[in-house]
């Protein structure tokens, strides 16, 4: 739900992507929330003022069979709805009526080429490299050309309904 332009797709990508565990421990817990339900945690932790502010309620709900845990203002989707990036040469991307943004991994095949996405008016998109650093980021560089790097992950971001056309050389 982050807005295409929005700096977290540059500065904070260990925002962007978690990777959710579930350690023995306190029943009941998860990551120092309590879990309240089937499909919800909370802080039990009250933190006055600004470091107070992401000890809000985690849910988990599926929408149009993707799995989504929202937390702290951010939403994320369960990994195995990340596909592989298409490797052919000339492929086109639509964003949901929903104008969630598409992730996307780098398959070997597509690694090494140079990608060029056609942007519309309302969107970008962000390249990161196995590591999770932002290599491109076209609301920053301008730059709708990036060489894909090997174990990367794509993100395209934008308004709902929007169209980006690729092309892989």
């Amino acid at each position: 739900n982050e807005k295409f332009s929005s700096i977290q797709y540059l500065v904070q990508p260990k925002l962007i992507t978690t990777q959710i565990t579930r350690k023995e421990g306190l029943a009941g817990y998860w990551e120092g929330r309590k879990i309240t339900g089937p499909n919800t945690a909370t802080h039990q932790l009250q933190i006055p003022v600004m470091n107070g502010r992401d000890t809000t309620e985690t849910h988990f709900y599926t929408e149009g069979g993707n799995e989504y845990m929202e937390m702290a203002g951010l939403l994320y989707v369960s990994g195995t709805n990340v596909k592989p990036l298409d490797a052919s040469q000339s492929t086109k991307v639509t964003l949901q009526a929903n104008g969630h943004a598409k992730w996307f991994t780098i398959p070997q095949a597509a690694a090494g080429k140079m990608m060029t996405v056609t942007l519309p008016s309302k969107g970008a998109f962000a390249v990161y490299d196995e590591n999770g650093v932002c290599v491109n980021f076209t609301i920053v560089s301008g730059n709708n050309k990036v060489k894909l790097p090997k174990n990367g992950t794509v993100v395209i971001a934008g308004a709902p309904n929007s169209e980006f056309a690729i092309t892989l050389n």
